[in-house]
Order: C-alpha cells, then sequence, then structure tokens
C-alpha cells in the first residue's frame, strides 16, 4: 500500500478487506438462497399445489367434469391436451357424426354422404374413425370436388378380408372430377363389384397414401377416357386379389413403394388405348413407378398401346416416358 504504511497498519487494512469480502460473499449466498426458496415456495403452490394458497388448491378442482386433479399442474396440462384436440377436430368432420355405425351390416352409405358434402363445404377433412367391422356401403361413393379422406388406421389384410383398420365395403370409390383429392389410411373391400378405387373424369393431382384395395376387377384405376387425368400418386399403397392391382391410363402418374399381390393378370400396368370408343382415348405419357413389388401375378410390371379399332393405330394411340425403378417381381 505504500512505504508510509508501518507493516501492522497494513495487515489489518487486508484483514478489513478480507472480511468485506466474506460479507460480500453471504449476501450473494443468502441471495441465491431466497431465491432457491422462492422458486420452491412457486413450486410448491403452482406444481404441487399445496395447501398455502387457497385460490390455487381451488383451482385444482374441475367442477364441469366434477374432477380433482393431484395438482394443478396436472389440470393446466390435462385442459391444454384437450385444447390441442379440439383445434384438431376443428379442421375434421367425422363419419359418425352423421350417424355412421361401421357395424358392417348397417347401410352407411347416406351417413358418409351427408358427412362428406358437409366436409367439402366446410373445406374441412372426412375423418374415418377405425369402425367395429367395416362402413357398409349399398351404393359406390362419386366424389366430384375436392375431398381429404383420411382414416385412424389404415387395414391390413388377413389372408381373406381386410381387417383391424378403416374399411369401406361393399361398393367402391370413385372421382370423376376435382383438383388435389387425398386419401389416407383408407381401405375398400369390393370383390363382388368393378373396382376399388376409380379415377375417371377430368381429375388433378389426387394422392393415395398408406391405402388398401380388394377388388373384382381393378384395385387402383386411373384412367383418362372421359377428360383430363393428371398427377395422380399412390404411395405406400397395397391391393389384393383383383384381376389387376395398379393401372394408370392417365399422365404423370406415380406409383411409389407400393405393394400389389394375388392379381391374376398384371400388378401394375402403364397403358394406353381406346377401349371406350375410337376417338376415347385414355394415354399413358411420363409415368413412374418406383420401389413397387407384384407377388403372385400374372405380369408383374407390363405397359403398352393398342388401337382397339384398327389394326394399323389409325387412331393414334400411344404410350411413352414410363420410368421403373428399384421395383420387383416375385411368383409372376
Amino acid at each position: 500500500l505504500g512505504t508510509g504504511f508501518d507493516r501492522n497498519f497494513r495487515n489489518d487494512l487486508n484483514a478489513n478487506f478480507d472480511d468485506v469480502e466474506a460479507d460480500i460473499k453471504e449476501v450473494e449466498n443468502n441471495s441465491i438462497a431466497r431465491d432457491n426458496d422462492l422458486d420452491a415456495r412457486i413450486d410448491n403452490i403452482v406444481a404441487n399445489a399445496g395447501s398455502s394458497n387457497t385460490e390455487i388448491v381451488d383451482a385444482r378442482y374441475d367442477s364441469i367434469n366434477n374432477a380433482t386433479y393431484p395438482t394443478l399442474k396436472d389440470r393446466l396440462d390435462d385442459t391444454s391436451n384437450k385444447i390441442g384436440i379440439l383445434l384438431n377436430r376443428a379442421d375434421r368432420v367425422s363419419v359418425k357424426e352423421f350417424g355412421a355405425k361401421g357395424d358392417g351390416v348397417t347401410d352407411d352409405y347416406n351417413a358418409i354422404m351427408q358427412a362428406m358434402n358437409y366436409a367439402i363445404s366446410q373445406g374441412k377433412t372426412l375423418y374415418f374413425p377405425t369402425p367395429s367391422v367395416s362402413y357398409l356401403i349399398s351404393q359406390k361413393i362419386t366424389i366430384t370436388q375436392k375431398v381429404k379422406f383420411v382414416g385412424e388406421k389404415a387395414p391390413i389384410y388377413d389372408g381373406t378380408r381386410l381387417v383391424d383398420g378403416v374399411v369401406i365395403e361393399g361398393q367402391g370409390i370413385y372421382i370423376t372430377g376435382g383438383d388435389g383429392h387425398y386419401f389416407e389410411n383408407i381401405g375398400v373391400q369390393n370383390p363382388n363389384n368393378a373396382n376399388g378405387f376409380q379415377i375417371l373424369g377430368t381429375v388433378y393431382n389426387a394422392e393415395f397414401v398408406n391405402c388398401v384395395s380388394l377388388a373384382r376387377d381393378h384395385c387402383y384405376l386411373f384412367e383418362g377416357y372421359e377428360g383430363a387425368v393428371e398427377g395422380v400418386k399412390a404411395i405406400n399403397c397395397k391391393s389384393y386379389n383383383a384381376i389387376h392391382g395398379f393401372i394408370s391410363k392417365s399422365k404423370y402418374a406415380s406409383f411409389i413403394d407400393c405393394e400389389a399381390y394375388n392379381h391374376s393378370s398384371y400388378g401394375f400396368g402403364a397403358i394406353s388405348d381406346n377401349i371406350l370408343g375410337a376417338t376415347k382415348k385414355a394415354l399413358a405419357f411420363d409415368n413412374k413407378i418406383k420401389g413397387c413389388k407384384a407377388f403372385s401375378c400374372g405380369v408383374g410390371f407390363i405397359t403398352y398401346s393398342r388401337d382397339m379399332f384398327s389394326s394399323t393405330n389409325a387412331n393414334g394411340i400411344s404410350a411413352s416416358g414410363l420410368t421403373i425403378e428399384n421395383c420387383s417381381a416375385i411368383l409372376c
């Protein structure tokens, strides 16, 4: 500190500085302890809902449902979850709300159509909870406007029928118009009638994700005889037991990671023809089949063009631009 101070004075002064620093450290520790104590008390009131605040304790009680939560935090978390569920449901309409039974006996056609029309009018998703058996319908579901079908769970094939998921049974789904349709986790079981999922008319950008079809003639049929059918996708879908599995007679269609089982004719096909009339052409241009598998089919994968009314192809039927990548045919 300087030569003018004797050794004892300097030692006393340094000891005073040590005492001051110790006092400061004690204040800091006490402050931290008080903060921790305050946090603990807040946790006790809000998280653990102790008895120190009657209003907080009373807030644990749900008078509407006559339920008392262990802590206020439990009630807040439960309420938050319920709000999230309600917000999700706000964007969808359940077929159950319109009277669909899903018992495999009751005809659910009218209920599904009413729910679908309402969903379209409100711009909402049509939601199918997993039924106890299936949603039986006596007429095919015809769709003319953009719609979104979402099932709670995709069904599986048990060797006889589709089970353990959303199954629409008795007729197929026919899309005749619209842009941007979406189907997810939907199963169609239609072994006594022509097709499972069929697109005809003027339809753009329909998408099928994780769907399953069991039909008599075609499980998935996308054809442009009656208008432009373009940009249809089937992703991770499955087909069973029909004459044909996945058939595109359309432009820019994609089959991605799909599986076709037990088809007497084609598992996957990109085909151009005019089977409905000389001038009614359905042309397969720029189709893509990627990562798909065909099991026990007459032919696993095929593409061809055929003029049904002229041996010289006078009507100009052609197919081009097919891409097949990483696909396999097993026992075909």
